[in-house]
């Protein structure tokens, strides 16, 4: 369209239609280059839409994997504070036996305290947060003078 407007006053002039030639080759080569500039645009768009929804699921998957370390750290604390109850009520009464329960924040956890053979006892925790379910068992002695002695204490699978 620039190019069509312009009118050659000389044609004898050889330096003019040559310019107009560049021109008009400068305008037609503008436009091709637009159109190859289209996909590249939007293989780049798509490239960082696709990156950025990555960037979505990793931190989604991060955000959960922190919430069950949380969920863990609760049901362990709430099942190390079940643990300690049992292990007062032993050094309160050295024959004691067995099964309570313990509320701590809301949430409760059992304990059971068997008798193992003369002065051995063992406690068995078991605490929920959530779905998320710890068991911990306590072997242990208590002597006459009712000194408690850990002998071991495990988060198990099972008991």
């Amino acid at each position: 369209p620039f190019v069509s407007s312009l009118k050659i006053k000389n044609p004898k002039n050889n330096f003019m239609p040559q310019l107009l030639c560049v021109v008009n080759r400068g305008l037609a080569l503008s436009r091709v280059e637009g159109f190859i500039m289209l996909p590249n645009v939007l293989i780049v768009a798509i490239v960082a839409l696709m990156i950025g929804g990555l960037l979505i699921i990793v931190g989604i998957g991060s955000l959960e994997t922190s919430f069950s370390f949380l969920l863990k750290n609760q049901a362990l604390s709430l099942n190390h504070a079940c643990a300690e109850e049992a292990l007062f009520q032993i050094r309160q009464f050295p024959s004691y036996t067995g099964t309570d329960n313990v509320t701590v924040g809301g949430r409760t956890c059992t304990y059971t305290v068997t008798n193992a053979g003369g002065e051995n006892r063992r406690a068995e925790v078991i605490s929920a947060v959530a779905k998320l379910t710890t068991r911990t068992l306590v072997l242990l002695s208590v002597n006459a003078s009712s000194t408690v002695t850990i002998q071991s204490w495990k988060e198990v699978v099972n008991f």
